[in-house]
């Protein structure tokens, strides 16, 4: 009985000895040992990378300097110091627009551009204005031959004061010429994030004129004039110098107007793009716009009427500009 509990002794502790080391050998199929079970047992499928697209549409600003303008601007009437659009540079303009891809070298856009007004006719100077006013009688005598006899008689003649007014005087006349157009781009392809491009487009202008002038003339001096009495012969009198009367007030000489028009517009177009981030290329290149269609502007003066007729214009501009894709 002894040696059995002996024996049985020594099994139960040789079993202790070996199943701690076979449990922790034993390799299930879940990818652990068992005591890794109910821990981390489900593996995590790696993520599949998102599907990256092309763009198709994009929004872009510019901004552009006119190096050179060229337009005949023919003054008729009362005369004004006038500049063709050939004698002046250094218009701004802005723009921006709305596009598409339409293949990897073909793209194309609608953009309208906004470009500064530029003074074509300026006058500064001193003039004169004269309102008319109801005068004195006066009394004026006279030699008749009465029966023979020379007889001095006297006459009333009504007359008319006028009053001249002296002052400086300003006249400005401003030209703008915007346009929308719809255009077309072939990219060329280099292998390299640099892409020359050529450009066409056409649309239309759209003609801004107005004129703006401001005044304020003193009362300098009255020039009264005698009318003829009809039925003496006696008359008329003219006397300059007169003073002013205290009811003379200054004289304000405003106005302001403005005309418009449409034309025909197209442009040309030669550049370099060069995409600076993910999505966004830069622009930079040269545009020649051509607007048809004239515009005319009747401007008044105390003096009277100043017609300015703008005819067609070609700017020559350097542009530079930013394009956004939309994915």
């Amino acid at each position: 009985m002894n040696s059995k509990l002996t024996s049985l002794a020594a099994g139960l502790a040789l079993l202790a000895g070996v199943a701690p080391a076979a449990a922790g050998d034993y390799v299930y199929d879940y990818g652990g040992s068992i005591k890794d079970f109910g821990a981390a047992g489900i593996p995590v499928p790696a993520p599949v990378p998102l599907p990256m697209y092309d763009a198709e549409w994009y929004v872009r600003m510019d901004a552009g300097y006119a190096l050179k303008m060229s337009a005949d601007v023919e003054v008729t009437g009362v005369p004004i110091e006038h500049n063709d659009l050939d004698d002046l540079s250094g218009t701004a303009s802005f723009s921006f627009g709305f596009g598409r891809y339409l293949t990897p070298s073909l793209r194309a856009d609608v953009t309208i551009d906004l470009r500064n007004g530029r003074t074509i006719a300026r006058q500064e100077d001193v003039i004169s204005l004269s309102t008319y006013h109801e005068g004195p009688d006066v009394d004026r005598t006279y030699i008749a031959n009465i029966n023979g006899v020379d007889t001095q008689m006297t006459t009333t003649l009504h007359s008319v004061d006028e009053r001249i007014y002296i002052g400086d005087y300003t006249r400005r006349i401003r030209a703008e010429s915007d346009t929308a157009f719809i255009n077309l781009y072939y990219d060329i392809d280099t292998g390299t994030r640099f892409k020359p491009y050529i450009g066409a487009g056409v649309g239309a202008a759209y003609h801004y004129i107005k004129s703006i002038a401001a005044g304020t003339l003193q009362c300098d001096s009255v020039t009264r004039h005698e009318l003829m009495d009809p039925g003496t012969g006696v008359g008329p009198y003219d006397t300059p110098g007169l003073a002013c009367p205290d009811d003379a007030e200054d004289q304000n000489v405003s106005h302001t107007k403005s005309a418009y028009g449409f034309g025909f517009a197209a442009n040309l177009q030669a550049g370099l793009s060069a995409e600076i981030y993910p999505g966004i290329t830069l622009d930079t290149g040269y545009k020649m716009t051509w607007m048809g269609g004239t515009i005319a502007l009747v401007s008044p003066t105390p003096a009277g009427d100043t017609l300015i007729d703008i005819g067609d214009r070609i700017d020559h501009e350097i542009r530079t500009g930013l394009r956004f894709d939309i994915n």
